[in-house]
């Protein structure tokens, strides 16, 4: 009985494995533009990531501490890009502010 168990083990795991493969592995390999082989060399430190391939792989999967890892122990810090939305939306912000201080200062100086 106990040989039966520990098949039932071992097909879960292969299945979990597979599921694994499937869902991650493969996926974020497509995602950055390289083979499952490809991925799979590099995650398991056989070859190192390229440039390229580091840009794409935060492009994928945007996690922050790929970015904290890459710039620890340098002068410089990670953080997220703004979206253009909000950009446009403090630049009209910041053109309604400049404009009040110009009327302000009008004001004053008449």
């Amino acid at each position: 009985m106990e040989e039966t168990g520990n098949m039932t083990r071992k097909r879960g795991e292969e299945f979990a494995q597979l599921v694994h493969q499937v869902l991650v592995m493969e996926k974020v390999a497509n995602t950055c533009g390289i083979t499952y082989d490809t991925f799979y060399a590099r995650i398991t430190n056989r070859v190192t990531f390229s440039a390229e391939e580091l840009k794409r792989l935060i492009r994928a999967a945007p996690d922050p501490r790929f970015a904290a890892y890459l710039l620890a122990n340098t002068p410089f810090i990670a953080a997220e890009r703004p979206e253009i939305e909000k950009i446009d939306d403090a630049q009209r912000a910041l053109a309604t502010v400049r404009e009040h201080i110009r009327q302000y200062e009008q004001n004053v100086q008449s």
